[in-house]
């Protein structure tokens, strides 16, 4: 399924989902970035009520496999007091695979097939997590990733020390929010 998703129609869809994270002009640049390097297969990691999932997932019509990953059914899982375990996901699109256990169980190895991946990490702000899950795109050579919350000191920091290891340059950013953004980092060969 493609969606036409203009900043209107994301504006109408989002209206009644408060418990968002990303804004609408972060959406924007990714909906953009997506069509531009046209994806196959779209991963959502961090995927609390699905609502990233679905909007990346519907919006380029090169995706032919949508993933999406939260932890809800692992040892780890701290559930969240304002959405039970029942209700994450409810927003991802029927053909979502949804994958319950984390991406700390080699699972991304499984998923990463022939480079024309996209992968959206929103699931931590934690340094050590950032660094870890740009460790696994690096070892798993996804060309191109998107982190969420950069604005985040922690997030920033993670980002700085990935491109001084020279796994990855960052080649967009949506930084208005202050107390989140995204960016789009590449893969360095």
């Amino acid at each position: 399924m493609n969606l036409n998703w203009t900043k209107e129609n994301l504006e109408e869809y989002l209206k009644d989902k408060v418990e968002r994270s990303v804004s609408i002009d972060e959406y924007l640049l990714l909906i953009e970035f997506i069509n531009k390097i046209r994806p196959t297969t779209l991963i959502d990691i961090g995927t609390y009520l699905g609502a990233s999932g679905y909007i990346l997932g519907t919006c380029c019509e090169a995706i032919q496999q949508i993933y999406s990953i939260d932890n809800i059914d692992s040892p780890d899982y701290t559930p969240k007091p304002e959405a039970p375990v029942e209700e994450h996901g409810k927003y991802l699109s029927k053909n979502t695979i949804f994958l319950r256990e984390g991406y700390e169980n080699s699972v991304l190895d499984s998923l990463i097939k022939n480079g024309n991946e996209f992968v959206f990490w929103d699931a931590g702000k934690n340094f050590n997590k950032v660094i870890r899950q740009v460790e696994l795109s690096y070892k798993n050579k996804i060309r191109y990733i998107a982190i969420h919350d950069t604005n985040v000191a922690t997030v920033r920091r993670a980002i700085r020390k990935v491109e001084k290891m020279k796994w990855y340059r960052i080649c967009e950013e949506e930084l208005s929010n202050q107390e989140k953004g995204v960016s789009i980092l590449e893969l360095i060969c």
